[in-house]
């Protein structure tokens, strides 16, 4: 669907990134938050996935200074204001999944996620077992499916799982058991380079 919002309204205190895809990390959009902060007097974190040198040198160049760059590998934990923060570890390279925990609830976002780190085995990683029984408030994770690469030769490959299918999403949550469960990405629709991404319609998903 059109965005309608703008990030005009917004002057946060944190930004967090799940992974750099362009669509996921918009720098201009990202840019635009930070000098909203620190126009309005306010301290801001933006925190990402770690380690990748070429994506971190590519944010300290293109944010101002005085934002604090928080990159964050597995297991790392610091704090926003009330809010506890852990970077979980993910089963795609890059990416990193965000557990942000207050006194009055907690969300754990999995962006971009598959079932397991070798698109060819169909059952649960044992990176998702590790945050069995969890229990956010809120769990976020996309469940669109497939996808499929388009190679220069014009042969089509497959792939397995681009992220969670539905069946896999439900498997994950299954695991983590949130008290509400949210999908995203099942409106994405994107075009990019030599790949192109077929993500199952929306009801379906749901």
């Amino acid at each position: 669907p059109q965005n309608t919002d703008s990030t005009e309204h917004y002057a946060p205190d944190a930004i967090f990134i799940s992974h750099f895809h362009p669509h996921h990390a918009p720098a201009r959009d990202i840019r635009a938050l930070c000098e909203n902060s620190l126009g309005a007097g306010k301290k801001i974190k933006i925190c990402y996935p770690a380690p990748n040198a070429a994506m971190e040198e590519n944010i300290r160049a293109k944010l101002p200074g005085d934002v604090e760059k928080i990159a964050a590998a597995p297991g790392d934990m610091f704090s926003v204001g009330p809010f506890s923060v852990e970077a979980k570890e993910h089963t795609v390279p890059y990416h990193t999944a965000w557990h942000i925990a207050s006194p009055s609830g907690s969300i754990l976002h999995i962006a971009d996620g598959r079932a397991n780190k070798d698109h060819f085995l169909r059952r649960s990683d044992p990176v998702w077992e590790r945050l069995k029984n969890l229990s956010p408030s809120f769990l976020f994770l996309s469940a669109g499916g497939h996808s499929q690469r388009v190679e220069k030769n014009n042969e089509r490959m497959i792939m397995p799982a681009g992220i969670f299918t539905p069946t896999e999403a439900a498997d994950i949550t299954k695991i983590v058991n949130p008290k509400t469960a949210s999908l995203i990405g099942i409106y994405n629709h994107s075009i990019w380079k030599n790949r192109y991404e077929h993500i199952q319609p929306a009801p379906l998903c749901e």
